[in-house]
């Protein structure tokens, strides 16, 4: 499968799984069908997602994480959005919240081509965000832009190296210490 094909269908899954977790916290506006899941908070929860299980981590899918000024970002996917005006097959994000279309988490699982062990991997990523911080989900999209600053990888890139927009060592956002809170 082309890997740009299954970065996207990742993606599409994790904001799906977002979203989820999203409006368990927040039944009232699960109703309304309002949440703030912003470009910018979903890569910020993305970066997150990616790197919390050290051993089992996302970056061999999501690999061009760069230090942009408000924290990391996949730098492909922001391409994507960029491109599709936040207008991806399965839903629509923009820079105020994301609509799914149509499909549940359950009819995604049906007609997305992610294979089983990445959608397992995804939601046991998922879990163990969860389990680090469960609030994290509600968190503005610039607390999690501060938090994602307090990374070093971020301040490496941005601050020390001045080489934001270039993609990040992945040897590095793996063994750096994460924060969560």
């Amino acid at each position: 499968m082309d890997k740009d094909l299954t970065k996207i269908a990742a993606f599409e899954y994790i904001v799906y799984k977002l979203k989820e977790w999203y409006e368990d916290m927040n039944p009232k506006k699960k109703e309304t069908g309002e949440n703030d899941l912003s470009v910018l908070k979903v890569m910020k929860l993305l970066f997150f997602v990616s790197g919390v299980d050290i051993a089992n981590n996302l970056f061999d899918i999501f690999d061009r994480f760069q230090a942009w000024q408000y924290g990391h970002v996949e730098a492909d996917l922001y391409n994507q959005y960029s491109q599709k005006k936040g207008n991806f097959s399965n839903l629509e994000i923009s820079r105020e919240r994301t609509i799914l279309k149509g499909k549940t988490v359950t009819e995604l699982n049906e007609s997305n081509f992610l294979s089983k062990k990445l959608k397992s991997k995804i939601d046991n990523d998922i879990e163990k965000l969860k389990e680090k911080n469960n609030e994290l989900i509600n968190y503005p999209a610039f607390e999690l832009v501060n938090l994602s600053h307090a990374y070093h990888s971020w301040d490496i890139y941005y601050n020390k190296l001045k080489k934001p927009y270039t993609d990040m060592d992945k040897s590095i956002i793996i063994n750096e210490p994460k924060y969560y809170q």
